[in-house]
């Protein structure tokens, strides 16, 4: 079954100045896995711990005391990340995505996802209480209710830069965490900013042109 719950972010220690009428859209796809997602590449299959911080965390393809292998295609037999009891685990996003998702499995109560959003202000998820109440929370690892793909994505300029993830038990696993497809990177915004200058130099003045990004 499809649990899908959209939401204002919401917000921890601070107000998040927003765009006007931006939204956060959080859907636990239950028993789904990444690639079943239109729009989104994997950029980490975790085989390695590159580019994660934090600490009490490890890399495993087995299920054990540590961590458990999410049931899923695009997982089973696979590595995953574990991040397991007073444990943190730091990953950025490349550039500022509209949007990502990962495989989550055996969600608990005491897992928490604190996402940073582009305009420095962050929102937290937690199975079982507040956009997540859909989810038993109960660590089950076979059930589809825990075990499934995060799917979050933001509208009317809303971004993402990064995911911290927090256990204060074994374990928070997830694997395969993709982003949005086709979003240029900040660099690439910049050159397609100047290059549009470049030609509104070249225009005649006696109009304005208007030019927008989906």
């Amino acid at each position: 079954m499809r649990k899908l719950l959209t939401a204002l972010a919401t917000l921890t220690g601070a107000t998040i100045a927003m765009p006007a009428s931006a939204t956060v859209h959080i859907d636990f796809l239950q028993g789904t896995a990444v690639s079943s997602l239109a729009g989104y590449t994997v950029i980490d299959d975790f085989d390695t711990t590159a580019g994660i911080t934090g600490s009490h965390f490890q890399i495993q393809s087995n299920s054990d005391g540590y961590g458990a292998i999410i049931p899923l295609s695009d997982s089973q037999g696979t590595d995953y990340l574990t991040v397991m009891a007073g444990g943190t685990a730091n990953i950025a996003l490349p550039g500022s995505t509209g949007g990502f998702a990962f495989e989550w499995g055996s969600l608990d109560t005491y897992n928490k996802l604190t996402i940073d959003l582009g305009d420095g202000g962050t929102m937290v998820l937690i199975p079982h209480q507040g956009d997540l109440v859909g989810s038993p929370g109960n660590g089950n690892q076979i059930n589809a209710n825990t075990n499934g793909t995060l799917l979050v994505y933001g509208d009317a300029g809303e971004t993402f830069t990064g995911l911290k993830l927090q256990s204060s038990g074994n374990s928070f696993e997830i694997d395969n965490l993709a982003v949005q497809s086709g979003v240029p990177e900040a660099s690439t915004w910049a050159m397609m900013i100047v290059g549009l200058g470049a030609v509104g130099m070249g225009m005649r003045r006696k109009r304005n042109v208007a030019v927008s990004f989906a």
